[in-house]
């Protein structure tokens, strides 16, 4: 009877380390972070890949390479930041750059292309990135800073139109420690 519960919980640890195992080696991507203490997650549901990112500095990278033939259908970033001062999306041709700022009130979301911060991208552009502030409890948010929330953007399809082998993500939080 003593060896059941070491027994049984040494079955659930191995269970548990497979599937963690069988997870990973699932996921289309490896993604290296900067900081030893930035926090990445990947979900894969089907087409739809998120990549989670806590980056208790504000500043900092990461660089996600593709491990099969192509991209997933839809690539969606979720940056747990207070503020966005500046995001980069580089893939070797092309930086897609973001920032997001709060004045008089309203919140004002800006894309661009190629540091060209003057010719701001709009929703018809295939590079726009389609993002949002997603407050603490899991709705739209209207303010800054953040709380316990999170900036979600789909990186668009024109990003990969050439298929890069990786891609790199810089970003800046407003309101870095």
């Amino acid at each position: 009877m003593q060896f059941q519960l070491p027994l049984r919980m040494c079955l659930i640890l191995l269970l548990m380390a497979a599937e963690i195992g069988a997870f990973e080696s699932s996921a289309p991507l490896t993604i290296k972070a900067k900081r030893e203490t930035d926090q990445v997650e990947v979900q894969v549901q089907e087409s739809r890949v998120v990549i989670s990112i806590v980056s208790p500095s504000g500043i900092s990278q990461a660089s996600i390479k593709r491990t099969g033939d192509k991209w997933p259908e839809s690539l969606w970033l979720r940056l747990h930041l207070t503020g966005l001062e500046r995001l980069q999306v580089l893939n070797g041709k092309l930086k897609l750059s973001a920032a997001v700022s709060q004045v008089q009130g309203k919140i004002q979301i800006r894309n661009w292309c190629d540091d060209k911060e003057e010719q701001t991208l709009n929703d018809c552009s295939p590079l726009w990135l389609n993002m949002r502030m997603i407050g603490s409890e899991g709705k739209p948010a209207a303010n800054l800073p953040l709380k316990n929330g999170y900036f979600e953007l789909l990186l668009p399809k024109g990003f990969f139109a050439e298929n890069p082998e990786s891609i790199q993500i810089d970003w800046i939080d407003f309101y870095r420690s």
